[in-house]
This record gives structure tokens, C-alpha cells and sequence, in this order.
């Protein structure tokens, strides 16, 4: 009687230990490494977020002959520095094929959503900015592991994840 006792309190546990629902995505400031592709292109991107994504900011760390390129998204303005260059303009103006400038607008539209629901055990965001869809892959803590845009085929690889303080 004991032992059935005991199997029945560990299914009881193991039956609550299910996966949540839905996750809260994050708003925290955060920094991160990322590899974006997108058919023959790819490029290591170092980004950096403010609370709520308000402010976004993608350096290109490579390929070498760009590795100096910055772009930063502030209240729907993008500002790009490339050597001695500044260039200033409204994000509508901006490139739509350009990988980079894809992934401030995404990033900036995802860190401004509050939840993400768990599907057949995933947890992916599915949205749309003014130029793109988009799927971001999410941990259960809320963090982004990964984004694919639907229509341009670019893909990005997350790592070195930080939340700053």
C-alpha cells in the first residue's frame, strides 16, 4: 500500500511539473553577440539594448572591411556611423534589405511585446515591423535564443546573452 502511496504522490508531482503557459518577455536592458545570415552574407553583430529596447544598437564586429559600421535606433530615427561618417534619417527611409537595420527594427518590436505562449513545448514570438515578419525563438526565462525573418530569409543565432544591470 505504501509503494502504490508513493506512485501516486510522484505522478501528482511530475503532473504539476508541466511546462508554463506562457513566459513574460523580457524588458531588461541587454547585450549580445549575434551571427546574422541571409544566403551568401554573414556578419558578427555585437547589440546592445536600453530598458524596453527604446534605444537599439548594432556594431558589425565582421566582416573586417565594415567592422568599424554602428547603428543605432532611437525613437524611430536611425542614426549610422561608419569611419568619419554620420548619416541621420527616419527609420521609415532606411533600407529594407539591409540585414542589420532588419535586426534593430525586429529586436526593437519584439522587447516591446509582454508574453509568449508555449507551443508543443517551444516558446516562439511571431510579429511583424513595418517591413518584415519575423519568429524569435524564446527561452523560458523570457530571453531571445534565436530570429528568422519570414520574408527575407535572414537568420540570426543569438549568444553571449547578458542582462544589464
Amino acid at each position: 500500500m505504501k509503494t502504490i502511496s508513493a506512485i501516486f504522490v510522484i505522478l501528482v508531482f511530475l503532473c504539476g511539473c508541466s511546462a508554463k503557459k506562457e513566459v513574460k518577455i523580457t524588458s531588461s536592458p541587454m547585450s549580445f553577440d549575434c551571427i546574422i545570415e541571409r544566403a551568401d552574407e554573414k556578419y558578427a553583430v555585437s547589440v546592445k539594448t536600453s530598458k524596453n529596447a527604446d534605444t537599439v544598437t548594432a556594431k558589425i564586429d565582421s566582416p573586417e572591411n565594415l567592422n568599424s559600421l554602428k547603428y543605432t535606433l532611437e525613437n524611430g530615427v536611425l542614426f549610422t556611423e561608419f569611419m568619419d561618417i554620420n548619416i541621420t534619417r527616419d527609420i521609415e527611409d532606411a533600407p529594407e534589405d539591409n540585414a542589420v537595420i532588419s535586426l534593430l527594427r525586429t529586436v526593437k518590436d519584439f522587447c516591446g511585446k509582454p508574453t509568449v505562449e508555449n507551443k508543443d513545448g517551444n516558446y516562439e514570438y511571431s510579429g511583424k515591423t513595418d517591413v518584415s515578419e519575423y519568429r524569435v525563438a524564446v527561452s523560458p526565462s523570457g530571453l531571445p535564443l534565436g530570429i528568422k525573418t519570414v520574408s527575407s530569409g535572414i537568420t540570426v543565432e543569438i549568444k553571449n546573452l547578458t542582462l544589464v544591470k
